[in-house]
């Protein structure tokens, strides 16, 4: 029916003697606007909300007193929207109550968009008119009404959807602006209006607020974040002049929005780890498996700091994702700020992994490097050395190099052996033996004295880097720091002066115009520095204190030298240190007249006294040769000198220049792939872009010599492999003297006349 035939239905009922009411129900707003602007003259408009309660309904009885008494014509607004909020039954009820009150004058009763409700009312008010409907169906469009409470902290004057400040002006409002969203300022809740006909939503928390004033966070649960963190966001967005949208594309312009305002209660730094959780939470990390993985299963910001450290240990190391999950974690947790609480968690929780729990840390940090170090001594029960190197090479290359082979000459296998049983913390039998070879034949005699070594050595131009208690066991490590420096790396070996104490030896610090004390490796062997403790920590979690130590060295070195005065940096070492004199926990069983010294290793010598076996008596001491110690002494914390086992009495002489030329080094083409039999040796060919003498390749552990060629091919070294056997890749190094020029450099070996599967 159209507004001209609704108004002449009405014109019709005004102008006849009928005193029962009437109901035109409208479902567009324009449309009922009109209609009451067409009878605002000379009519009585009554509002039901001049009879509602505050932030409640009308009372009916008192709106249907004033309807009866009402002499002339009155027409009844807003009455509709009252009733939808209380339900169906009481829409149906109150209206057919309405439509059967006895009236002294005319009653139109004016609802709004209730067709659906009115089809099933007596079929006989339809035919006398009573009941009209403008329009021919109900298809108002549904509109949402938030019931928002007054605690929640919105800019009003930001607001553009239609609002009230109370209940009773919701229905002149919601009948006014059809097709809009209406904002009701309220403590009431849809347990008040548990049967409600209109789409309510609640709004009791800022969460709420933003996930239903803003769309594009309409997802984010409200777990994700606490009450204080939702305000401050929607205080953001309220007042500023930036959009979500904004802060997604330009994170960084959180800086200036939280410079400009005043956070309550949320640390700066935090809030903004926060908003980076919900962004990566709404369009997830595609880039990165492992931190979508974690987003995917993270509640909140604490559960996301948690599990991008713990979600790790989920995953079985046989898992396809493992390696890729444990790359991406490392890389993550490197550019992020270190949460030392959840590290110390991750941790604890890695142990029960048992022989496995290596697998599962990196060498990020300081705290993970110890674990690794903690671990090794059960993995090492169970797992042969190469599965060690192996892992250690992915998971701590610091300490993988440490433990790598040096060319130590006849020591190279006692060295080889005590980093191993140190790392493992152990005394394996075969270092056993050796260890007490060494006693019985004192090799290291055979060995030139330190002074000599430097008296050789030209000084023009050098500086003396005194680095107190830094053994031979270094010299692996040392020499791939000065590789990755660009350095030229040179080493001797000798022996010191006994006991191997520094009062001892320092004699050669006279022989240079300059030089640099350091004494941080000797004190931390000493002092037992941190947890560096062996009757607390019984593995050598120290280890990763001397690595970073000597990282600071050479560091330091390399600054010196490309400061341009200075040519060659020397380091020398007073005396080094045993690990193992301190695992073995023996004490000697003769007890001498005076007490032994410096943790037992050395005791002063007298007359009433015979010398043990296991000593060697110099300078006016005993000096043990093997692990045990004199009575008397404390026990070492860490390390331990002044006896005159290898480690402790082997000391380097090591020089270190700038590599002054870029030397290229390449593997020959015709070396990709060699062939070996039982009487063919195998041989590769390498490039160096320079004539040298004195280069060997590390291949297996083991050193190989390579000869020059000659016929006008100066540069390309030929190297045979008589103890490479096993068919495979193999990786080698290439060094000139003791400076490694070239890493990682590989050929594949082949048995000949093996048979090869042929497609064609």
């Amino acid at each position: 029916m159209t507004l001209d035939e609704v108004y002449a239905r009405i014109d019709k009922y005004l102008s006849n003697a009928s005193h029962l009411p009437i109901l035109v129900d409208v479902t567009d707003s324009p449309q009922l606007s009109k209609l009451i602007m067409h009878y605002n003259v000379g009519n009585t408009f009554l509002q039901a909300n001049k009879f509602a309660i505050l932030d409640g309904f009308p009372l009916m009885e008192q709106l249907k007193n004033r309807i009866q008494n009402e002499q002339g014509v009155v027409f009844l607004t807003e009455i509709s929207t009252y009733l939808k909020l209380q339900g169906e039954d009481e829409l149906k009820s109150q209206l057919k109550a309405l439509l059967d009150i006895q009236l002294k004058g005319k009653l139109v009763i004016v609802t709004n968009a209730c067709q659906k409700y009115l089809m099933r009312f007596d079929r006989r008010l339809f035919d006398s008119n009573r009941i009209i409907f403008v329009g021919d169906s109900d298809d108002a469009v549904p509109v949402k009404v938030f019931f928002i409470s007054k605690r929640i902290p919105l800019n009003y004057d930001q607001i553009e959807i239609p609002c009230v400040q109370s209940l009773e002006q919701l229905p002149i409002m919601l009948e006014r602006h059809q097709n809009e969203d209406v904002f009701v300022f309220t403590e009431l809740t849809k347990k008040d209006i548990p049967n409600t006909l209109l789409d309510i939503r609640v709004v009791t928390s800022s969460h709420d607020a933003l996930v239903n004033f803003y769309p594009e966070i309409k997802s984010l649960n409200k777990t994700y974040g606490t009450e204080v963190q939702w305000t401050e966001l929607l205080r953001i967005l309220q007042n500023g002049e930036y959009q979500w949208t904004d802060i997604v594309n330009a994170p960084h312009i959180l800086d200036s929005i939280i410079s400009n305002e005043t956070l309550n209660n949320v640390a700066t730094n935090n809030f903004k780890r926060w908003i980076d959780f919900l962004i990566k939470k709404l369009y997830g990390a595609k880039e990165n498996a492992y931190l979508s993985a974690v987003i995917a299963k993270a509640e909140n910001l604490d559960d996301f700091k948690n599990l991008i450290y713990d979600f790790l240990l989920e995953i079985d190391i046989n898992d396809t994702l493992f390696r890729t999950y444990y790359r991406e974690r490392k890389a993550l947790l490197s550019h992020y700020e270190e949460d030392a609480n959840a590290l110390i968690s991750y941790c604890k929780k890695v142990t029960l992994k048992g022989t496995m729990a290596i697998y599962y840390l990196t060498d990020n940090s300081k705290l993970e490097k110890e674990t690794i170090i903690k671990c090794i001594e059960s993995f090492a029960k169970e797992h042969s050395r190469e599965e060690l190197n192996a892992a250690l090479r992915q998971i701590y290359p610091a300490l993988y190099e440490y433990l790598s082979h040096y060319n130590y000459g006849q020591f190279s296998e006692y060295f080889d052996l005590y980093k191993y049983s140190k790392v493992a913390n152990m005394l394996c039998d075969r270092f056993v033996e050796l260890a007490e070879k060494e006693v019985e034949e004192r090799r290291f005699l055979d060995m030139p004295h330190r002074a000599k070594l430097i008296d050789k050595m030209d000084k023009k131009n050098s500086h003396l880097y005194f680095v107190d208690a830094m053994g031979v066991e270094f010299l692996a490590y040392i020499q791939e720091q000065c590789y990755r420096h660009n350095l030229d790396f040179s080493a001797k070996i000798g022996y010191c002066n006994l006991p191997s104490i520094t009062s001892q030896n320092k004699e050669f610090v006279a022989d240079f115009k300059t030089y640099t004390s350091i004494k941080s490796l000797d004190e931390l062997k000493h002092d037992g520095q941190f947890d560096y403790n062996y009757e607390k920590v019984k593995q050598p979690i120290h280890l990763a204190e001397e690595l970073a130590i000597i990282d600071q060295i050479i560091a330091r070195v390399d600054s010196d030298l490309q400061q341009g005065d200075l040519e060659k940096a020397v380091l020398i070492a007073d005396h080094g240190a045993s690990r193992m004199a301190v695992i073995a926990e023996s004490e000697n069983q003769w007890e001498m007249s005076e007490k032994g010294q410096h943790s037992g290793r050395c005791c002063p010598t007298s007359d009433i006294d015979i010398k043990p076996d296991c000593a060697t008596e110099e300078n006016g001491f005993y000096c043990l040769l093997n692990y045990d110690r004199f009575k008397g002494s404390r026990k070492a914390n860490v390390e331990v000198h002044g006896g005159a086992s290898l480690e402790e009495v082997l000391v380097p002489i090591i020089e270190i220049t700038k590599r002054t030329q870029k030397i290229e080094c390449n593997l020959d083409n015709s070396s990709k792939v060699v062939t070996s039999s039982f009487k063919k040796i195998a041989k590769i060919r390498i490039y160096i872009s320079k004539t040298l003498s004195d280069v060997s390749i590390l291949v297996d552990d083991k050193y190989y010599y390579a000869a020059q060629l000659v016929n006008g091919q100066q540069y390309l070294y030929e190297v045979e492999l008589p103890d490479v056997k096993k068919a495979g890749i193999h990786t080698f190094d290439v060094l000139i003297g003791d400076s490694i020029i070239a890493k990682e450099l590989s050929f594949e070996m082949k048995k000949e006349g093996a048979n090869e599967r042929k497609f064609f």
